[in-house]
């Protein structure tokens, strides 16, 4: 339970905060353009297996909506550690646990 509550408070929450801007930039030198599911890859894959290694977290899916269409999922690390089964954004559950309520939107 405690690994879920420091993997959403250093890598789900900084991301959440930092993704709207990432996706939504305005780049004054540059012309707009979209976000592109490969660059929300490459982004979160500097990001997002540093984390899970330092904090020993076995495995984690991200998925991002945009417009109401997944614009990008992906599972990172291990949903069996032992039998080294890679975790799948289509088929890995994970035990809901506490979210702080900026992320449910609760209060």
């Amino acid at each position: 339970m405690q690994r879920i509550a420091n993997l959403c408070r250093i890598v789900v929450l900084p991301l959440l905060l930092l993704l709207p801007a990432i996706l939504f930039a305005d780049t004054p030198a540059a012309p707009r353009r979209e976000m592109t599911p490969a660059d929300v890859e490459a982004f979160l894959d500097g990001l997002i297996p540093p984390q899970t290694a330092r904090d020993d977290i076995a495995g984690a899916v991200v998925a991002i909506v945009k417009a109401g269409k997944l614009l990008f999922a992906k599972g990172y690390g291990y949903s069996d550690v032992a039998a080294k089964k890679p975790v799948d954004p289509e088929n890995t559950l994970f035990r809901p646990a506490r979210s702080p309520s900026s992320l449910s939107g609760r209060r």
